[in-house]
């Protein structure tokens, strides 16, 4: 009887502390799946391979390495590396066989780790060991895994089937489809590449840029730490603050105290983004300025990218164009304006059997309902159950109801009820 208690007991806290791990993994992925996604975006690493190397390496961001070095992927200081440290026993042996401490990069935020991690797999020095794994869809978390352990990533045996358990446990793939406008804003299409410069032979190029200094777009930029003003970056960074001012539309003055966490940037910004993404969906809270910071764009460009005067501001849902200049009729729909529903009628003439159903579009010449008339949403490029919800203040259920879908697929040209 006392044994079968004892054993009972033992089943209990296994079960309580397998609980509590999966729920501290959840929180953790919930609070770092949105630069997974972006760096997905940007780089091709599946989001759910670099959570689940997370996950592992840092123990749910628990690890030493995370809380004092905010290095979540265990990466080491390497030949190349002349930022911050951190000294730990790891794997490291001296010339006497003794373990010694091993040189970790030590980064200033979460978000420094997650983008590092990515230039780490696509530094050019490293072709040769990680290079095979971008020709690999972001979709193939287990090819990923695999290729990872080949490649030598980590000592582990069983790393490969680690991180592709992690990944099945919670669902990670889930978020390798992930798409604009879904339910994951894109934070920043952060680029950390360094440019190369030619070095005398037999020397090796080092990183000079002051810590702290990311490139998003190709652009230099630092995020504003507390109580920071432009004259402090300046002083912190060696930049002109003028310059910064210059280059930061909504900054005015050197002394003008700037947020905690915002995106300053130290280099003009570019006419266009030139990562992945065409469209960007409005979320509450954000402006033209808001999201020409996070793409870094200059507000210029970006308001005559999407054809809007300075001071218009778009509504939540609307799509903002990120390259290239828009057609008229895709305007943004403005804050002040009412969503701008497509007509029951479609103006078409001819139109392609490739992209539109051309049965639907006859069907939906013929409605007659004037008491009530039926209102219709045809989806374009870039669109997405969840930015179309938004669009039309619809909850993503009734959307789903009042077209009888099941899932969340849509096709380029599908007409879906919307009233």
């Amino acid at each position: 009887m006392i044994r079968l208690i004892i054993c009972t007991i033992l089943i209990c806290v296994v079960v309580l502390d397998s609980t509590a791990q999966y729920k501290v993994y959840q929180d953790y992925v919930e609070l770092y799946k949105e630069i997974a996604v972006s760096e997905m975006h940007r780089t091709g690493i599946p989001a759910s391979i670099k959570l689940a190397q997370a996950l592992l390496e840092s123990n749910a961001g628990r690890s030493d390495l995370a809380t004092k070095a905010n290095n979540h992927f265990g990466i080491k200081c390497g030949g190349d590396w002349n930022g911050g440290s951190y000294k730990k026993e790891d794997d490291d042996y001296d010339s006497d066989g003794q373990l010694t401490k091993s040189c970790f990069r030590a980064f200033s935020s979460t978000e420094e780790s997650f983008i590092e991690h990515s230039e780490f797999l696509r530094n050019p020095s490293k072709m040769n060991r990680y290079g095979f794994l971008f020709n690999l869809k972001t979709t193939d978390y287990k090819g990923w895994a695999t290729g990872l352990r080949k490649a030598g990533y980590a000592t582990d045996p069983n790393y490969a089937s680690r991180l592709i358990k992690i990944v099945e446990d919670y669902q990670l793939a889930k978020l390798d489809v992930l798409v604009s406008g879904m339910d994951i804003p894109i934070l920043a299409q952060a680029d950390t590449t360094k440019k190369s410069g030619k070095s005398k032979k037999g020397s090796k190029s080092k990183n000079t840029m002051p810590k702290g200094i990311l490139h998003n777009n190709e652009v230099k930029m630092i995020f504003a730490q507390h109580g920071d003003t432009p004259e402090k970056i300046s002083q912190r960074t060696g930049y002109n603050a003028s310059r910064i001012i210059r280059y930061n539309e909504k900054i005015k003055s050197a002394d003008q105290v700037l947020a905690s966490g915002e995106r300053v940037y130290l280099s003009r910004k570019k006419s266009g983004f030139r990562g992945r993404l065409d469209w960007h969906y409005v979320k509450k809270g954000e402006s033209m300025y808001s999201i020409a910071q996070t793409y870094g764009i200059r507000l210029s460009a970006l308001l005559s990218k999407n054809r809007l005067q300075e001071g218009e501001e778009p509504a939540i849902g609307a799509r903002v164009k990120l390259r290239w200049r828009i057609n008229r009729d895709q305007k943004p729909t403005l804050k002040t304006e009412t969503p701008n529903i497509l007509p029951e009628k479609p103006l078409m003439k001819n139109p392609d059997p490739d992209v539109y159903n051309t049965d639907e579009l006859m069907a939906s010449n013929q409605s007659t309902d004037v008491s009530n008339p039926e209102k219709y949403h045809y989806v374009l490029d870039g669109d997405t159950l969840y930015s179309i919800s938004r669009q039309y203040n619809l909850s993503l259920d009734r959307l789903k109801s009042l077209n009888n879908l099941d899932g969340d697929l849509i096709r380029k040209g599908q007409r879906l009820k919307i009233r």
